[in-house]
């Protein structure tokens, strides 16, 4: 019988680290075969770069020498794949699937090295293996997964270096990897030196060793030399991706706080335990308990990920790309919430509760099973969204077939999706946005705001694609998804040149004409005419009064009062209040959109809610029209409506 109960614990204690990574690979394989079609155009970017290392070119973009990728590390690992003819798309999924599955591992193992209890660790496993937005940025064949797994990997060896004898210097190679991987890796880096030196000074009462900035020096050396290849090689000491996307901080905070609320609504309860657990922590901290040194780490660098995300704003992206590498440390921490609630012998936290210790730990097993059903529910009720985007991606493909069949030798191409066009192609590629071209990711204006419609048209590109919808009334296009693509849209030159090929699908590709037109939509688009019948002389303030604008389209193109995703290139209409004395605008009201698209010689008539000053004294009222996006009709000749009115106190 002791034979038998020593046989059984031995095999227990053999089998117990694997079979909760082995069930959580079992769901988590399930959950990658779901989104296995799930791709980004953006991921093509990085097969461009590996498809021409691995052709003797470099890491250039089609002949172009630029750094339009973010991520060196996977570039790298995809271009010995590409050299033996491999599938690139099924190469990066399979790739990113062995790294879902190896962070995992290191998720677990990380667990167990907090000091996670057994059942901890098993809901930190499972919640991981059906997060959906790892599953997601796992099979679209970006860096992501993999990205995370090397941060998780390198906090993971930070922390058993901590107290290692003699020290380690060995995560320094990981977070060399993690700075090579991603630009703001190199953040990761410098959090783990700061918490390295707190560490030496609060807990073990000494300073950095020796072998701390033997660490230091090696991560040093090795980003200092990658550094200056990148200077030598790209003329740069940043990636163009970053140039591309900033210059326009206000904008980017804008926009990065909308991306964080939304990942912070949609994942409420994981990041509520969370907090939760940061909260016990600072409370270790304030008890000088020795763990909270370890544990400080992970809500540090989710912090750090989230300044991040807020200061470069995120992307536009689904499933929240930003944040997937700090799920490994959201579910820890959310784990060890739950583990503390659950064997917590806190009388007071009791008493004042007024719950007892065997409904604390039902609840507390309600939440594990909550926080893995709020995981499936969130996959279920997004997954047609995501895979819907996906499949707009074979649209790229499609047209990339079309153009490999219809360009010649030596032609360009412009692009507003620089990723599987080039990819398949092969041709010379202007990227419009910029990710991919340092001249427009240097020019001023926050990321797909740096305009220059010449600087594309002066290369003739034989062929451009860009994003259109047809117009609220069918009667015209507009240009979506890109205001730099809508800008050049809107450009006399490319109405000349370039026309829309109606019978390729999607209808995005406009080709160069042998000859260009004589005349085009834009030679007089801004012509207006306004008629306001009885206009106030007299009005008193803060009053709101509404105003009726007949508007008569007298140039050569349609006005288009709507359609498509975004706003641009609309045509609306909005006034401004100038003070006669000074022609400073003190008031300027909201837009108001035309009933239906507007052919030339065609009217309609717009009743505008006008608010009036809430100073007395003697103003002007203009009534302007705007193209969303691309300009006012004033600034281009169009002319605008003014009356002179008196605005009495009330």
């Amino acid at each position: 019988m002791t034979y038998h109960s020593d046989h059984f614990t031995r095999l227990r204690r053999i089998l117990a680290p694997i079979v909760v990574p082995l069930i959580g690979g079992f769901f988590l394989v399930l959950h990658l075969i779901a989104y296995r079609d799930f791709i980004m155009d953006d991921t093509y970017i990085s097969f461009v770069y590996a498809q021409n290392l691995a052709n003797g070119n470099g890491l250039t973009f089609n002949g172009i020498i630029v750094e339009g990728y973010s991520n060196l590390t996977w570039v790298l690992l995809l271009a010995p794949w590409s050299l033996v003819g491999a599938d690139l798309v099924v190469a990066a999924k399979l790739m990113g699937a062995v790294f879902a599955l190896a962070l995992l591992v290191i998720t677990d193992i990380l667990g167990k090295e907090l000091g996670l209890s057994s059942w901890a660790k098993i809901v930190s496993t499972l919640v991981l293996a059906l997060c959906a937005p790892l599953a997601v940025w796992t099979m679209s064949g970006l860096e992501t997964t993999f990205y995370s797994f090397l941060i998780t990997w390198a906090f993971h060896l930070h922390l058993k270096e901590l107290d290692a004898r003699p020290p380690r210097p060995w995560s320094a190679i990981a977070f060399l990897l993690v700075a090579l991987s991603r630009p703001e890796g190199i953040l990761f880096f410098g959090a783990a030196l700061l918490h390295r030196a707190i560490y030496r000074w609060m807990v073990q009462k000494n300073r950095l060793r020796r072998q701390d900035w033997l660490w230091a020096e090696l991560f040093a050396l090795g980003f200092g030399v990658f550094l200056l290849w990148r200077r030598t090689y790209y003329g740069y000491w940043l990636p163009n991706t970053v140039y591309a996307k900033t210059g326009d901080l206000r904008s980017q905070m804008r926009v990065g706080m909308e991306y964080t609320w939304h990942f912070v609504r949609d994942h409420s309860l994981l990041i509520g335990l969370s907090l939760l657990s940061t909260v016990q922590i600072v409370w270790w901290y304030l008890r000088s308990n020795q763990n909270a040194w370890k544990w400080i780490g992970l809500p540090t660098w989710t912090g750090l990920q989230a300044v991040f995300v807020l200061l470069s704003g995120g992307d536009w992206m689904p499933m929240s790309r930003f944040f997937v590498p700090v799920f490994p440390f959201l579910i820890l921490l959310a784990s060890h919430s739950l583990d503390w609630l659950m064997t917590s012998q806190n009388t007071s936290l009791q008493s004042v509760a007024g719950i007892q210790q065997r409904f604390r730990q039902i609840a507390t097993l309600v939440c594990a099973a909550g926080l893995m059903l709020v995981s499936v529910h969130y996959s279920a009720t997004t997954y047609d969204a995501t895979i819907r985007v996906a499949h707009s991606i074979q649209g790229d493909v499609e047209l990339a077939h079309y153009l490999t069949a219809h360009i010649q030798p030596g032609d360009t191409i412009a692009v507003v999706d620089a990723g599987a066009i080039p990819y398949y192609t092969k041709a010379r590629t202007i990227d419009i946005v910029g990710l991919n071209d340092p001249y427009i990711a240097h020019l001023p204006g926050g990321y797909d705001r740096k305009i220059d419609p010449h600087y594309i048209l002066a290369q003739r590109p034989a062929f451009i694609q860009l994003h259109t919808a047809p117009s609220l009334s069918g009667k015209t296009i507009l240009i979506i998804d890109s205001t730099n693509g809508a800008h050049l849209f809107y450009e006399k030159e490319f109405q000349r040149w370039y026309e829309l090929l109606p019978d390729v699908r999607p209808r995005q590709i406009f080709r160069r004409r042998e000859t260009p037109l004589l005349t085009t939509a834009m030679d007089d688009f801004y012509n207006v005419k306004y008629s306001v019948s009885n206009p106030p002389r007299v009005l008193q303030v803060g009053e709101t009064f509404p105003l009726r604008v007949t508007l008569l389209n007298r140039g050569t193109g349609i006005w288009a009062a709507g359609g498509g995703r975004s706003r641009v290139g609309w045509v609306q209409v909005g006034y401004r209040w100038y003070v006669i004395e000074t022609g400073q605008i003190v008031l300027e009201g909201p837009l108001t959109p035309l009933p239906q698209d507007l052919a030339p010689g065609e009217a309609a008539t717009l009743e505008i809610p006008i608010v009036v000053p809430s100073i007395p004294g003697q103003y002007t009222l203009e009534i302007d029209t705007v193209l969303l996006g691309i300009s006012r009709f004033s600034t281009q000749g169009g002319g605008t409506y003014q009356v002179t009115i008196q605005v009495l106190p009330a």
